[in-house]
């Protein structure tokens, strides 16, 4: 699920990426797979990063971050 700041802050292809890392999270939460889970969250946060923010735990906040 994309946010409202992803919506507006990223691409189409950003956008894209995100959900297929936001599949990948609840695919590996339904597996009990932590590692899965964490690495899906900082695949998703990457491309955040690199339009300024941090969507926080959940990928739904708008939290800046520096450079």
């Amino acid at each position: 699920m994309l946010s409202v700041y992803d919506k507006t802050y990223i691409s189409f292809i950003g956008q894209r990426r995100i959900i297929t890392f936001t599949k990948n999270f609840e695919e590996a939460k339904d597996s009990n797979d932590v590692v899965g889970m964490s690495k899906a969250h900082q695949r998703a946060e990457r491309i955040r990063k690199r339009h300024g923010y941090s969507g926080g735990p959940d990928g739904s906040q708008y939290l800046p971050v520096g450079g």
